[in-house]
């Protein structure tokens, strides 16, 4: 009789951790999981809030980082993402326009301010005529860099020319 007991026992310890085991098994089925392009390490930094938020209320986020701002639309569109951040709404219409993109913006975002940065070169005032300046490689940023390096006295910009 004693050997009866021990086997329900056991029989019903098995059952119980079975079906713990599933519970657990379903609730991370539940989890949703989100791939998410952003364009920098920094970027991650600034999300990592919103991952932990998400985190709590079932959604787990994957951050892709891309090194190329010509890539993340092209992902996303290709389906390799669920969602991107990086961008202003000009350059988002402008690749949606140059490539075909079928994506559209959801909501804002930040993005960083463009600024001139160097290794070299302490101050503004330390160029001279002659130095190399790299600018982005798309048409709406390039703008934007001019129009930064406008602003430094670096350069100087037709005003008639269209913004």
């Amino acid at each position: 009789m004693r050997a009866i007991k021990i086997i329900i026992l056991v029989a019903a310890a098995f059952l119980a951790a079975t079906i713990g085991l599933s519970d657990i098994h379903a609730a991370e089925a539940k989890r949703e999981k989100v791939k998410i392009g952003v364009a920098s390490e920094l970027a991650k930094d600034l999300w990592a809030p919103v991952v932990k938020r998400a985190a709590d209320d079932g959604i787990d986020i994957e951050l892709i980082t891309f090194g190329d701002y010509t890539i993340p639309n092209a992902a996303l569109d290709a389906g390799e993402l669920d969602l991107n951040a990086f961008q202003h709404h000009t350059y988002l219409n402008n690749e949606i326009k140059s490539h075909g993109y079928k994506i559209f913006a959801i909501a804002d975002t930040f993005f960083t301010p463009m600024s001139i940065y160097s290794k070299k070169i302490k101050s503004i005032k330390d160029l001279k005529r002659g130095d190399k300046i790299a600018v982005p490689n798309d048409v709406v940023n390039l703008g934007r860099a001019l129009t930064v390096l406008s602003g430094a006295g670096v350069i100087e910009l037709d005003p008639s020319s269209p913004k």
